[in-house]
C-alpha cells in the first residue's frame, strides 16, 4: 500500500530482490510529476552532471566504475525541471549513491567498431530517448506529461550518439608485458594516447580519458 501524497507506503511480498527492484522502478515513475527516470549511470563533476543511458550491456556500469568519484549510480536516473532548465539526481538502485547537479548533457551509449561522438538533433534526441525513459504506464495522464517532458528535454539539453570500441587491448598492451617488450609506464602510454588524438583515437574521447588520468 502506497500513499503518493504522504510519500508513504508499506510493501509486502515475497523476500526478492529483484521483485524489490521491479516494485521501486514503478514507484520510481511517481516521484515528481516533472520528471523522467531514465535507465541511465549518472555522472557529476563540476557541478555538471551527465547522463550516460543505453540498454543492458552498453558500459553503464563500466563507465561508472572508471569515473570513481564522479559516478552517481549506474542504472537509473531521475531528471527533472529545475529554475529554467534541467536536474540530473541519483535514484538508489544497485550502486547509486545521493547525488544531484545540472544536466549539462546526455550520452546515449553502444558499441561500434570506431570511437565516434555525435550530437543529436531534438528529433533524433527525442526519439532515441524514447527507450529510455521508464513510463508511468499506470497513469494516462503522467504519461501524456512524460512526453511532454521528453519533448522539451530533447530541445533543451544535448544530447549525444556516444559510440565507442569496447577494446580494452590499446591500454592493456601499453602498460602490460608483452612477448616482444616489456610493459611501458604509465605516464609513457598516457602520452602515447594523447599524441594519437586526432588520428588513432577521437579527441573527445582522448580528452575525457586524460581528465579521468588526471585525477586518479
Amino acid at each position: 500500500r502506497v500513499d503518493l501524497a504522504t510519500r508513504r507506503g508499506v510493501i509486502r511480498g515475497p523476500l526478492a530482490a529483484y521483485a524489490l527492484d521491479a516494485t521501486l522502478r514503478i514507484l520510481a515513475t511517481a516521484i515528481d510529476a516533472d520528471g523522467l527516470v531514465l535507465h541511465a549511470a549518472g555522472v557529476a563533476r563540476d557541478g555538471h552532471g551527465w547522463a550516460c543511458g543505453g540498454p543492458s550491456g552498453c558500459g553503464k556500469t563500466t563507465l561508472a566504475s572508471l569515473l570513481g568519484p564522479h559516478a552517481l549510480c549506474d542504472e537509473h536516473v531521475l531528471v527533472s525541471r529545475d529554475h529554467g532548465g534541467f536536474e540530473l539526481q541519483s535514484l538508489p538502485f544497485w550502486n547509486g549513491r545521493p547525488g544531484a547537479a545540472r544536466l549539462a548533457g546526455i550520452h546515449l551509449l553502444r558499441h561500434a567498431p570506431t570511437h565516434r561522438r555525435r550530437r543529436l538533433d531534438p528529433v533524433q534526441a527525442a526519439r532515441a530517448l524514447t527507450g529510455l525513459v521508464l513510463w508511468p504506464s499506470w497513469s494516462p495522464e503522467r504519461t501524456a506529461r512524460a512526453f511532454q517532458l521528453l519533448t522539451e528535454l530533447a530541445t533543451a539539453v544535448p544530447v549525444y550518439d556516444l559510440a565507442f570500441a569496447p577494446r580494452p587491448d590499446v591500454w592493456d598492451a601499453l602498460t602490460s608485458d608483452r612477448a616482444y617488450r616489456p610493459a611501458w609506464e604509465v605516464d609513457r602510454a598516457v602520452l602515447h594516447i594523447a599524441a594519437a588524438s586526432g588520428t588513432l583515437f577521437d579527441p573527445e574521447v582522448v580528452e575525457a580519458f586524460l581528465d579521468v588520468v588526471a585525477e586518479r
